[in-house]
């Protein structure tokens, strides 16, 4: 399965992508964070 690297942003709700680009429905996904040095902790919404 081919990688492909896609900018994003994270709202404060969702997730959503910097550019269009058409993604199926059930798409697998794996997301990584580039996280700033001062954040002190990443919030988890188990929902």
């Amino acid at each position: 399965m081919p990688l492909i690297s896609l900018p994003a942003h994270f709202d404060g709700k969702r997730i959503c992508l910097d550019e269009k680009f058409k993604l199926e429905p059930n798409t697998k996904l794996l997301v990584k964070s580039l996280v700033n040095l001062g954040t002190p902790y990443l919030i988890r919404d188990n929902e």
